[in-house]
């Protein structure tokens, strides 16, 4: 991406990421409570066989994480698809993410093999590769280095914007945690009542909107640092289903 150089506000991509959230809220629920099931059964088959099955439940949200990016950006460029669709398509993204994650990895961990420092660094520079490759129809190596090329010059803005962001996210799990808490120690519920399937049902729920939020997080940062590198009117096409189609 060539273009005048880009600035990055930390409290203006906070907010960013809660109204894109609040925009497409339904959305963003409705793909949550439709993969809640499938995932779920499958993470509770995986957890009673024997073996090392527990780095198969992240790629269990690769289509979800697909899904949810490439219908939010569609969203946004006023292209109202449904969740259905959303979903097949996330099904057609889902290697490229892998790919992305991938090679992520691969950079991530080679640098924190030399120090934690470098590693910290990958994490940040490279935190906008997965929202290039599925919102801007980016090849898994190419958006990688268009994530660098993006970030680099925002780094410490950037580790603000993440640390900020997974405070609020831990701050609203800890009240979660200290609510059950509460309702034991006081003797306003038991142990079965807040284990139950509605309690689990409202905690995996919250759960996935959480990492949805973290993930447009992303998004928005992506929007923020390639807004002032567009001509005035024009909208990004992103991956569109008939470009989409044509490559599958």
């Amino acid at each position: 991406m060539v273009g005048e150089k880009s600035s990055f506000e930390v409290g203006r991509c906070l907010r960013d990421t809660w109204d894109l959230y609040c925009r497409h809220f339904i959305f963003v629920l409705s793909l949550s409570l439709i993969c809640i099931p499938p995932v779920g059964a499958i993470v509770t088959w995986l957890d009673r066989k024997e073996g090392p099955f527990g780095g198969l439940v992240g790629l269990l949200l690769i289509p979800w994480l697909a899904a949810l990016l490439w219908g939010v950006q569609q969203r946004e460029n006023g292209q109202q698809f449904g969740i259905w669709r959303s979903l097949w398509q996330g099904l057609k993204l889902s290697p490229r993410l892998l790919g992305v994650r991938f090679l992520s990895g691969i950079c991530i961990l080679s640098s924190t093999l030399m120090l934690i420092l470098p590693g910290i660094y990958a994490c940040v520079v490279l935190s906008l590769s997965s929202a290039l490759a599925l919102t801007q129809d980016r090849a898994a190596d190419r958006s990688i280095n268009e994530s660098y090329d993006l970030t680099r010059e925002h780094f410490w803005k950037l580790l603000g914007f993440w640390l900020a962001l997974g405070g609020l996210l831990l701050l609203a799990l800890l009240g979660h945690c200290g609510l059950t808490g509460a309702l034991l120690f006081s003797g306003l519920a038991d142990h079965a009542a807040v284990s139950g399937p509605l309690p689990r049902l409202v905690y995996l729920v919250g759960s996935y909107q959480g990492v949805a939020l973290f993930h447009l997080a992303g998004l928005a940062a992506l929007q923020q640092l390639t807004r002032e590198q567009q001509p005035v009117g024009e909208i990004s096409p992103g991956l569109t289903p008939e470009r989409l189609d044509a490559e599958v």
